[in-house]
């Protein structure tokens, strides 16, 4: 089954309801990853290994990195539910993922709760990837991938709590002015600091042009993919967010 909204996107799940999709830019990125993981990061930090070892180090890595990312969303779109907003779709797509809405939030505070859960989420699971790891036997497959899934999703969390529309911080940022601005005016800051940081990242991204970059991106994480989280409101045509994979070496 296709999304409706997109020709290239197919259902794989539904989940609490909600059905799941996955467009086919994702491939890109899903083996983006992996293979970023598994010819530098990994080769780097345990140089011992045959490559076929990298390889199934990152592609384990890269789905668990996505999976994350779906766990991440599904945060947003729970609260959302418990809210009564309902939920069209959730997909996963080359810059991260994406949960639609059937309406607004109807006030501040409900958006401030379903901005928060998404980064909570991440940062819950950063726990448990840390947890794991702290427990596997150091140097090994399991160490070794929990270790950089509790690095990356705590970059996610971060990322994404930026004060810039419509990353999760910029919601965050709404949801705080909402009462006393108004939703219209408090929309209007918000994306205001979204402007001014997605300027902010292209000038980073100019500004570290001689520097050796393996992949594109402007957000320096240690080898580290970030993906942006957003949720997109009814009425919604596109989404201006361009700046979400970071692979530096």
């Amino acid at each position: 089954m296709r999304n409706a909204g997109s020709h290239a996107a197919v259902k794989v799940a539904r989940v609490f309801g909600i059905p799941v999709f996955v467009h086919a830019s994702w491939l890109v990125i899903f083996f983006l990853v992996a293979w970023t993981l598994a010819t530098g990061y990994f080769p780097e930090r345990h140089p011992d290994l045959s490559r076929t070892a990298y390889w199934a180090r990152g592609l384990v890595t890269s789905l668990l990195f996505f999976v994350s990312i779906l766990l991440h969303e599904l945060g947003h779109s729970i609260v959302a539910l418990r809210s009564g907003i309902a939920i069209r779709s959730i997909t996963l797509f080359i810059f991260g993922g994406v949960a639609r809405l059937e309406k607004d939030p109807p006030d501040g505070r409900t958006e401030l709760r379903m901005a928060a859960a998404g980064p909570a989420v991440s940062l819950v699971l950063a726990g448990l990837f840390l947890g794991a790891g702290m427990l596997a036997r150091p140097g090994g497959t399991v160490w070794a991938v929990a270790h950089y899934l509790a690095l990356i999703n705590v970059v996610v969390a971060v990322f994404n709590l930026v004060p810039a529309f419509p990353l999760d911080g910029g919601r965050l940022l709404r949801g705080a002015l909402w009462k006393s601005m108004g939703k219209a005016r408090a929309t209007r800051v918000a994306a205001r600091a979204g402007t001014l940081f997605a300027y902010f990242l292209m000038a980073s991204g100019v500004l570290s042009v001689p520097k050796p970059i393996s992949v594109y991106g402007c957000f320096p994480a240690s080898g580290a993919p970030t993906l942006a989280s957003v949720l997109v409101e009814p009425g919604t045509c596109r989404l201006n967010v361009v700046c979400c994979a970071v692979y530096e070496t």
